[in-house]
């Protein structure tokens, strides 16, 4: 192989690595991504790396060898915190929970006497400025409703559950740990203007009432302008997903779907917060064979998201509501999450973490698990 060729191919496969680091700042399942896996693939196709007896081989074996381990870590970077597989360094920008926004009140007296206080500056009056700020704020939202009106309590519905889902993460990673989340929600009425949002985000097809973007920090929500109740539980859903995100990047599916399947059966009221068991999960896992924990903890996330998806959801609810119920799950959850946040961005097992944290390991844990499936105490949870 000529030198010139050499360092050619060594150049191609320097500006790959970069590019696709980039990409990865958006999350791992980005047509960007893809593109050069698939770039990769024909690389290795016409250079030789799979050709016959007789056939002309273009790349030496050093050359060979470099474009293999590119191959590798494509593959490796799809997937995030699973014991064979490697964690990406993709997470949403946050701020400190003490950075927080001035909220200006004005306050004069006017010719009577009378005491007034505004958050608008009053003409003809040098008012005294009060700074009303919060100490600490856990996130700031906005909804975008396109396509339909939402209810007059929508947007006070989502401030409050977004506040109790933010009330367990403060009992999961602890206070000093917390970032204050920028909450976006899009909720499109529009089917064809749904499909179009996701399509610009994935290649996936199946059908969705909502997704997360990390690449964009926004959720969407397919919404039903006749169904307010359903488009909220959509919007915890992937608001759970953001916020998981903003403090962890890409988690295990089990652990970011449980917690968001988990939180979408959550209702507020005066700012208390009930997470009610999910009914239809409760039926069809006690209509199907289910596999081991470890098996299903094992499971990466093309796998995940297959033919099973239904069942694999609806397992991630029931282990996070079964380990949120009380002790010791509660403290086995808290002590895995806290070592996702530790080792974000390193090579980590969340399955071997689990199985540390929770008394008795991985087996006792299946064991509680599933006596409490097939129990009738599936209890209301109050956050």
């Amino acid at each position: 192989m000529s030198g010139s060729r050499f360092w050619l191919l060594l150049c191609t496969f320097f500006l790959v690595g970069v590019l696709l680091a980039l990409a990865l700042k958006g999350g791992t399942d980005v047509s960007f991504v893809k593109f050069w896996e698939a770039l990769v693939e024909q690389l290795a196709s016409v250079n030789g790396l799979d050709q016959k007896p007789g056939e002309h081989k273009v790349l030496s074996s050093e050359a060979g060898g470099a474009l293999r381990a590119v191959q590798s870590q494509l593959q490796r970077s799809r997937f995030d915190h699973t014991v064979n597989d490697r964690q990406v360094c993709a997470r949403p920008s946050t701020r400190r929970r003490e950075d927080t926004d001035p909220n200006l009140v004005y306050r004069w007296k006017d010719a009577n006497g009378l005491t007034h206080m505004s958050d608008e500056r009053p003409e003809g009056v040098i008012a005294t400025v009060l700074d009303m700020r919060l100490s600490a704020q856990d996130f700031s939202y906005r909804l975008m409703p396109d396509g339909l009106q939402l209810p007059v309590d929508f947007a006070g519905k989502v401030a409050a559950g977004s506040k109790r889902m933010y009330d367990v993460w403060h009992f999961l990673l602890g206070g000093n740990k917390l970032k204050q989340a920028r909450i976006d929600v899009l909720l499109v009425a529009d089917d064809a203007r749904f499909a179009a949002y996701r399509a610009s985000t994935s290649s996936d097809t199946f059908p969705i009432a909502g997704f997360y973007s990390m690449r964009s920090n926004q959720a969407f929500v397919k919404a039903d302008p006749a169904q307010p109740a359903r488009n909220l539980r959509v919007t915890y859903h992937e608001v759970s997903h953001l916020i998981t995100a903003s403090h962890l990047g890409p988690t295990p599916p089990w652990l970011t779907e449980g917690l968001a399947e988990y939180f979408e059966t959550m209702q507020v009221r005066d700012q208390t917060g009930a997470v009610y068991p999910n009914e239809a999960h409760i039926r069809l896992l006690r209509s199907q064979v289910l596999p081991s924990l470890h098996a299903y903890l094992s499971i990466d996330r093309r796998e995940w998201y297959g033919e099973h998806r239904e069942r694999n959801y609806a397992i991630a609810w029931s282990l996070i509501h079964f380990l949120l119920q009380g002790s010791p799950g509660m403290y086995a959850l808290q002590s895995t999450v806290r070592q996702v946040e530790t080792h974000f961005c390193r090579p980590f097992s969340v399955l071997q973490a689990l199985e540390k944290a929770y008394p008795g390991g991985l087996s006792r844990l299946e064991a509680d698990w599933r006596r409490w499936l097939t129990s009738q105490h599936f209890v209301t949870q109050q956050t």
